[in-house]
């Protein structure tokens, strides 16, 4: 995935469970964090939500992708 440098950006990714790597997982509460430049990880401001069949989204902020 191709972030542009200070564009809010939608990232969507599948979570699955960790014993198969296989099976989705729905009804996930998770947080997202992000490190810039190899900075320290902090939690991305927009909440997670999911879309379905254990697809989640997240629209990362203009600050949060304003590095190269």
């Amino acid at each position: 995935m191709r972030i542009r440098n200070g564009t809010a950006q939608l990232v969507v990714f599948l979570l699955v469970d960790q014993s198969d790597d296989e099976t989705a997982e729905t009804g996930i509460t998770t947080t997202v964090q992000i490190s810039k430049n190899g900075g320290a990880f902090a939690n991305v401001t927009n909440a997670v939500s999911e879309i379905a069949n254990g697809w989640y989204k997240v629209t990362l902020t203009t600050t949060e992708t304003n590095t190269d």
